[in-house]
């Protein structure tokens, strides 16, 4: 990565929803000049007696920019199990999608109990992309020219599902211009089947008839032990890794889609990193 650029970690407490927690979406402004600090400009949270919502906003986890183009984001919430729209300039909260139900509070808290869902992308054409890491699929919630939802294959009793790429315990995704658009995602394998920890990548150009995007390339490392937030700069993709603490890098080819361990760009990151960000200050924070 170029020194002018800064790769920052998104951080922020994981907790669980619980009486005790208290998500929501902090906001910094932009850098004031070089070695400053962004400076704090609040919280947005769901409103005290809107319990619906709250119970849809628990544990924020994926964020990316509303399809809009506004100062609206998506975030995709752990345990609450939805996407929601988050108006940064009013506060103004809403819920896009309810993927699953959300997780209940009065559940302990574990690995294993924890909610479904985990990372988001939106790319160019608007589509939403999102880590359904109990299912083991990402869903992909797109529209067509007139506005209308496209689907994909009826489930049963005749219910009709958003379109789905199956990928074992999805976590992170990125949409990234790699001789086509694709659509790049951690996964966390199946021990069950002898599937290891891996990156996927995904065309999102190509469509099956139901709905889906093919698997055109994967990443393996015995590094790549539980791989979470990640994304391509240039010809190099960066990886966090939760169990190492680290932040992995792949040099990848985008034409033949082969990618080759480089190493690890950072070690002894603190607290199970999650997220990475490529910012466009370059040297002035």
């Amino acid at each position: 990565m170029r020194r002018s650029r800064r790769t920052e970690r998104l951080r922020g407490r994981r907790g669980h929803s619980s009486a005790g927690t208290d998500p929501s979406l902090t906001v910094f402004g932009g850098c004031a000049g070089p070695a400053s600090t962004r400076p704090f400009l609040g919280r947005i949270r769901p409103k005290l007696l809107d319990t619906e919502l709250a119970a849809s906003f628990a544990h924020p986890y994926g964020l990316a920019a509303a399809p809009s183009g506004d100062d609206a984001l998506h975030v995709s919430t752990q345990d609450g199990a939805a996407v929601v729209s988050v108006d940064v300039s009013d506060s103004r909260m809403e819920v896009v999608h309810q993927v699953q139900k959300p997780r209940p509070d009065v559940m302990p808290h574990s690995e294993a109990r924890a909610g479904p869902l985990r990372g988001l992308a939106i790319d160019s054409e608007g589509c939403e992309h999102v880590a359904d890491h109990h299912a083991g699929v990402i869903w992909h919630y797109c529209s067509d020219a007139d506005g209308a939802r496209r689907r994909g294959a009826a489930g049963e009793g005749g219910d009709v599902w958003p379109a789905m790429s199956r990928v074992p315990r999805p976590t992170g995704l990125a949409v990234a211009v790699l001789g086509g658009s694709r659509l790049l995602v951690s996964s966390l394998g199946d021990p069950g089947l002898y599937v290891p920890p891996a990156v996927y990548v995904l065309d999102l150009k190509t469509t099956e008839a139901d709905g889906s995007h093919p698997i055109v390339a994967s990443f393996v490392h015995e590094q790549l032990t539980h791989p979470a937030g990640l994304l391509l700069h240039e010809h190099t993709l960066y990886v966090l890794d939760q169990y190492s603490n680290s932040l992995l890098t792949f040099d990848v080819h985008p034409d033949s889609l082969l990618g080759t361990y480089t190493g690890v760009l950072v070690g002894g990151l603190p607290d199970r990193p999650e997220a990475v960000l490529l910012t466009q200050d370059q040297e002035s924070c």
